[in-house]
């Protein structure tokens, strides 16, 4: 009882000091729109002057950051159920029925896991073999 007190305090402090260790939060930068990537905002002259106008292809600036957030959160609901399944398997006792619940928690993480990369594995496998090379990984939206 007096190992599991001490590893639960430790584990809080730890987790209290990332939290409380300052971050610079570079919200105050502003960026012009073509800066933050290429290709995202038309910069066609109108007579007014240059326009930084969304265009079509801001779509696909959209969708990388959206695959992106997507594969940080697949990254942490992975560990985050991996952290579920171990508290649950430490805490089960020897109870059959919780054990099974853990165990099959523990499946699903490293399952989800396992797919997840199988994923990337085969999209660079697929454009190494068809010598697509990086363009496979890349999402463009082609205009007539």
């Amino acid at each position: 009882m007096r190992k599991f007190l001490f590893s639960s305090v430790v584990a809080v402090f730890c987790f209290a000091t990332v939290l409380a260790s300052p971050t610079p939060a570079h919200a105050q930068v502003t960026k012009s729109w073509k800066d933050i990537q290429s290709g995202c905002v038309s910069t066609e002259t109108v007579p007014e002057g240059t326009a930084d106008v969304a265009t079509l292809q801001g779509a696909e600036c959209v969708v990388q950051n959206i695959l992106g957030i997507a594969m940080t959160a697949i990254g942490i609901a992975a560990f985050v159920m991996l952290l579920i399944g171990s508290f649950l398997y430490l805490t089960s006792g020897g109870n059959p029925k919780s054990t099974d619940a853990a165990k099959k928690t523990l499946t699903m993480a490293i399952t989800g896991i396992v797919v997840a990369l199988l994923g990337w594995i085969i999209i660079n496998f697929i454009s190494v073999f068809t010598g697509v090379g990086e363009k496979i990984t890349i999402f463009r939206i082609v205009q007539p």
